[in-house]
């Protein structure tokens, strides 16, 4: 009877024994998605009334990564962010026919951190509303556009160029959008 009895439990025990390692397997499992997000910066740049044909302007701005509303809940969680793209949108040009002469544009760190992601646009581009002028992911400072979204913290952006007009009104304004996507991990 005995011998039975230890027959019996032993399946038994195995099976509880089994049942305790999928518990421990499942406190350790990772849960991991990603979340797509943009970070739209706008700066109004020039908004006068000159009677010059070639007005210089600059502008600037900052970000706080860490508001973004669609990161800020999950900022502790997210193990890796990177840069999908980047664009300089024309938000507002009036008259609707400016010329960006030449612009220079930078996105730093709003540290001591000296790395800087910097672009130029071609010469006289056109300045249409809703017109943009994206950056490649091949140029040679998108690295460091990486490296800056991925420390998580504060940014400025800088923008210095001259316009062409022949207007005695204008505004000219940017939105610079980087759309990035987060990987976010948490235990479950």
């Amino acid at each position: 009877m005995k011998r039975l009895f230890i027959l019996l439990l032993l399946p038994a025990l195995a099976m509880q024994m089994s049942s305790c390692k999928k518990v421990k397997d499942k406190i350790n499992e990772v849960s991991t998605t990603t979340i797509t997000t943009d970070f739209i910066i706008p700066i109004k740049v020039i908004d006068q009334q000159k009677d010059r044909i070639d007005i210089p302007f600059s502008g600037s701005a900052d970000y706080a990564i860490p508001g973004n509303k669609d990161l800020k809940e999950h900022l502790k969680q997210i193990t890796k962010i990177e840069v999908l793209g980047f664009e300089m949108k024309v938000s507002e040009a009036n008259p609707d026919n400016l010329v960006l002469k030449s612009g220079s544009f930078s996105i730093k760190r709003k540290n001591d951190n000296p790395e800087a992601f910097t672009f130029s646009t071609p010469a006289n581009f056109p300045l249409i509303t809703n017109s943009s002028y994206s950056v490649s992911e091949n140029d040679a400072d998108y690295k460091a556009l990486n490296n800056i979204v991925n420390d998580m913290g504060n940014i400025e952006l800088i923008c210095n160029g001259i316009t062409s007009y022949n207007y005695r009104s204008v505004k000219l304004s940017f939105e610079f959008i980087i759309k990035v996507q987060a990987t976010v991990s948490a235990n479950l």
